[in-house]
């Protein structure tokens, strides 16, 4: 899997990480890189795209606390 991934964009983000990979590492690990990918969409996303990411993470957030 490792191998395969590195042929994407993804290829560095399991770099550092023991075999064997379990599901829940890789999990974890594409969370982490979309959200600093989207932090950096967001970070510069011009109106009204900004507005509308700003309202999709309030909406996000808002439904993991229920």
């Amino acid at each position: 899997l490792k191998l395969h991934l590195q042929s994407t964009d993804y290829g560095n983000f399991l770099a550092n990480e023991a075999s064997p990979l379990t599901v829940s590492v890789i999990d974890d690990k594409l969370k982490e890189k979309m959200v600093v990918e989207f932090r950096h969409m967001r970070n510069h996303a011009y109106e009204p795209l900004a507005s509308f990411l700003d309202f999709i993470t309030s909406v996000g957030s808002s439904k993991c606390q229920d």
